[in-house]
């Protein structure tokens, strides 16, 4: 993701908001497997990108990403740990 975020020559502003956007989204969701290597490939990337400078757009990704958690709670729980311990027998 670094790599690919690093290849592009300019965002738009909006271009800028949905890369941040499936960036953060994506992190989040494998974020119980990521390791300091990935946490920071994930952090070039968003580094690769313009800065939010108005608080308008900060917003608006975070009301976004929320929404995404919502929507899709059980679609998440798949990428999350199992607390279910085998039965042995």
């Amino acid at each position: 993701m670094s790599r690919l975020m690093q290849c592009v020559s300019s965002f738009s502003r909006n271009g800028a908001l949905q890369a941040r956007l499936e960036l953060c989204a994506l992190r989040d969701a494998i974020g119980t497997y990521l390791n300091t290597e990935s946490n920071g490939n994930f952090k070039l990337a968003l580094d690769a990108l313009p800065p939010l400078h108005s608080g308008t757009d900060k917003k608006l990704v975070e009301e976004l990403l929320n929404k995404f958690k919502s929507s899709m709670q059980l679609q998440l729980t798949c990428f999350q740990p199992s607390s279910i311990q085998p039965v042995k027998r």
